[in-house]
């Protein structure tokens, strides 16, 4: 028996940015190649939240890689004393 097919987009989380914006993180599927995507909201332009161009959109098998990155990102900031509590959580 075939597992069902997930219903896209996957909503994984919404970072606020500011005032005005957010990141959301999503897992996303187009012509039938799922992504995924990483895009600024705009919150502030009405009821409904607006996706921007503003963002990246990347295959499955790189987010190993992407979180790995970011993770010395916040190595990095946190030695460099731009984090107050030594962490972004």
């Amino acid at each position: 028996m075939n597992a069902p097919s997930p219903a896209f987009p996957v909503e994984i989380a919404i970072l606020r940015k500011n005032a005005r914006e957010s990141v959301a993180v999503r897992i996303c599927e187009f012509e039938n190649v799922a992504f995924v995507d990483v895009r600024i909201v705009d919150i502030a332009s009405g009821s409904r939240p607006t996706f921007s161009k503003k963002g990246v959109a990347l295959r499955p098998k790189l987010l190993g890689d992407l979180i790995a990155a970011l993770q010395e990102a916040e190595r990095q900031a946190a030695a460099l004393g731009l984090l107050a509590d030594g962490g972004g959580r």
